[in-house]
C-alpha cells in the first residue's frame, strides 16, 4: 500500500502525508501517474474543486461553504482518486480531523480568484 496522501490522526491533529512538488505541474502529472495516466480522474478532481470554490465565492465568509467532510458524497468524488488528497493539499486546502470524521476546508487566507483561476487552467490542460 501507498502512503501518498495517508491520513492518520486523533482528536485535532491529522498527519497528511504530502509529497514535495515543485509546480502544480509536477502534482497534476504526478496525480495522473497515480490514476494510470487516465487525466479524466485528473479532471474531474479538479472540476470538483472548483465547485467547491464557486460556493465559497458566494458568500466567502460563511464556514458553511469553507469546511466539509471527506466522506460526504460530493467530496468523495475527489477522495476515490488517488493522488487526489496530496493536489488538494498542495493546492491549498487544509485536512484536519475531528472526533467522528475527517474534513477539507478552504483557509480564509485563500485569494480564492487566484485559486479559481489556477483551477481553471488546469482543468483546461486536463480535459
Amino acid at each position: 500500500p501507498s502512503d501518498e496522501g495517508a491520513l492518520s490522526g486523533t482528536g485535532e491533529v491529522c498527519d497528511a502525508t504530502v509529497p514535495e512538488f515543485t509546480s502544480i505541474a509536477s502534482a497534476l502529472d504526478e496525480m495522473c501517474k497515480l490514476n494510470n495516466d487516465d487525466r479524466s480522474s485528473v479532471a474531474s478532481v479538479l472540476k470538483t474543486a472548483r465547485k467547491y470554490i464557486t460556493n465559497v465565492k458566494k458568500d466567502p465568509h460563511n464556514p458553511r461553504y469553507r469546511s466539509f467532510r471527506l466522506s460526504n458524497k460530493v467530496f468523495d468524488q475527489i477522495t476515490s482518486k488517488p493522488g487526489s488528497i496530496a493536489l488538494i493539499t498542495w493546492l491549498g486546502f487544509s485536512i484536519y480531523s475531528s472526533d467522528t470524521d475527517f474534513y477539507a476546508c478552504i483557509p480564509l487566507t485563500i485569494d480564492l480568484d487566484a485559486f479559481a483561476s489556477v483551477l481553471d487552467k488546469a482543468i483546461q490542460d486536463y480535459s
